[in-house]
Formats: structure tokens, C-alpha cells, sequence
């Protein structure tokens, strides 16, 4: 299996509620990076190294739905791309 390169990941859009968060896995420096934005306010949500991909993708869908929780809303389906 090939080493991930620099800026490698996947993203995703989600609405709730009028709420807009975009959550992000990308590989950086430190390694796998799951991040979560609101993007009405263009504000970071939460960051957090984790261990690969798939785990970023998991990592980054609970901290969204607990961001949107804590605002009595649910998250919805998440489709994920390649790219930022």
C-alpha cells in the first residue's frame, strides 16, 4: 500500500436546520487530520489528529453530529469526495 501524500483526504458539505457544516480528512504533517467547519461563520468546530482515513471520516461524522445535536438538530447523510 502507497504512503499517503501531503494534502490527500476527502470532504464532505452537510445542511441542517439552515446550518452549514463542511467536514474534512486530509493528511498533513502530523498525519490524518479530521476537522469539522461551520461554514455560515467560516469558524473550525473541532480538530483532531486520528489514525487513518476511515477513521478521520468516523471521527469527523461524530463531531459534526454532536455539533448539530447540541442545536436539536440531526446530520444528515454524509457523502464524501476526494479533494478539498
Amino acid at each position: 500500500m502507497a504512503s499517503p501524500k501531503l494534502g490527500e483526504g476527502v470532504t464532505a458539505t452537510a445542511e441542517a436546520g439552515g446550518r452549514h457544516v463542511r467536514l474534512k480528512v486530509e493528511y498533513t504533517q502530523t498525519g490524518w487530520v479530521a476537522q469539522v467547519f461551520e461554514t455560515d461563520g467560516n469558524t473550525e468546530v473541532e480538530r483532531e489528529v486520528v489514525g487513518d482515513l476511515e477513521s478521520g471520516k468516523k471521527r469527523a461524522e461524530e463531531i459534526a453530529k454532536s455539533y448539530l445535536a447540541d442545536k436539536d438538530l440531526k446530520l444528515p447523510a454524509i457523502e464524501w469526495k476526494k479533494g478539498q
